[in-house]
């Protein structure tokens, strides 16, 4: 039973990661018994004390190395070599004891390399990359390796967990540096934004050559004992590439708009001065980009001499997205807020579009208005 708990905690640990916590299948020697003379790869000679010569039958389960007794026939009372442990069957009315070489997932070594993996798929686990302590979790990975490291040199098949890693660590190493590289790109400039990309999308591209060259064989093994997909991480790669092209493509196009003037109203008074009162103003976003808070800063121009403004009016109170168009009717008295109200005549009005307390125009337009 103890051995059953064992294997149901090594078992249980498997299945409680995220999406690359894996689990892993026997190595196939778990039920493998020792021969009657050890010669198992690195096992180790127990020895013990003669017991006193005595006419007395030995008696198997006593806890006491008898005449007699060794790990083959009683291993309840003489020790198992390591990497073995004793247990029982119920036959013919008899329990016989047998050495039973310890699984892979039932070593202590591969606990601690389950432990380790979870740290690192908790911090894996983490939505914001800029969170994520890259060196910590390469760290952890050097600890795996070290544990599959042991329990190769005590003869356990750990072919499949050294590959597993391999590709475990690269892919690490990939997002660390698509991190590093983006961070902070919305900040650069357009041509440097372009490079950034084309970086990114050269290191995947190399990434689906090396998943490409994986033999077959060992991809269905990483599937089967770690549930680690390879075409499923190409498709991903090749995903992501598609992605980053769109967003350069985006990036070329930039931020950019169209803005018209449909209607407007103005009022004049007795003594031939006044003053405009409504706008109706429409804009269509023709950029790469969804247009944040977009904002109308009207001007009311007489040649050059700025004769009034009404600023910071906000087109609607939700993102203008890419192709989307947007008209607003601007309630506003330009033109009387300057003091005394302008005289009535031809103005030229100028608008600005930008993108909430962003001062840089994105779009303007100019046309000419009558108080009248």
């Amino acid at each position: 039973m103890k051995n059953q708990s064992i294997l149901f905690l090594g078992i249980l640990l498997l299945l409680c990661g995220l999406f690359l916590m894996i689990g892993c299948t026997d190595s196939g020697d778990s039920g493998s018994q020792i021969p009657s003379t050890v010669t198992q790869q690195k096992s180790q000679t127990i020895t013990t004390e003669p017991a006193p010569e005595t006419d007395t039958k030995a008696i198997c389960g006593n806890g006491i190395a008898e005449k007699g007794e060794t790990y083959d026939n009683c291993c309840v009372d003489v020790e198992c070599p390591e990497g073995f442990e004793c247990e029982s069957n119920f036959e013919a009315g008899n329990t016989i004891y047998f050495c039973r070489k310890v699984s892979k997932e039932e070593t202590y070594e591969f606990e601690k390399y389950l432990e380790y993996q979870s740290d690192v798929e908790y911090e894996y686990s983490k939505s914001d990359w800029s969170l994520i302590n890259w060196d910590t979790m390469l760290s952890k990975v050097q600890s795996m390796k070290s544990y599959i490291s042991q329990l190769k040199d005590k003869g356990y098949d750990v072919s499949i967990d050294e590959e597993y890693l391999k590709h475990y660590e690269r892919r690490i190493n990939l997002n660390k540096a698509t991190h590093e590289k983006t961070e902070g790109i919305e900040d650069l400039t357009e041509t440097k934004q372009k490079e950034v990309i084309d970086d990114v999308i050269e290191m995947y591209e190399s990434e689906i050559e090396i998943l490409n060259s994986i033999d077959p064989e060992i991809k269905i093994e990483l599937d089967k004992q770690y549930e680690y997909d390879i075409d499923d991480k190409i498709t991903a790669a090749k995903e992501f590439i598609a992605a980053s092209q769109e967003l350069k493509e985006k990036i070329e196009k930039g931020y950019s708009a169209s803005i018209d003037v449909s209607d407007y109203e103005t009022t004049c008074h007795y003594d031939d001065t006044g003053y405009i009162t409504t706008v109706n103003v429409g804009v269509e976003n023709t950029g790469g980009f969804a247009i944040v808070e977009p904002t109308l800063d009207l001007f009311l121009m007489d040649g050059i001499r700025e004769v009034d403004k009404d600023t910071g009016n906000r087109l609607m109170y939700s993102d203008l997205e890419v192709d989307e168009e947007e008209y607003t009717e601007l309630y506003l008295m330009l033109g009387y807020s300057s003091g005394d109200s302008v005289k009535c005549k031809t103005y030229n009005l100028k608008i600005n579009l930008r993108s909430g307390a962003n001062p840089k125009v994105i779009a303007t337009t100019t046309v000419k208005v009558r108080i009248k």
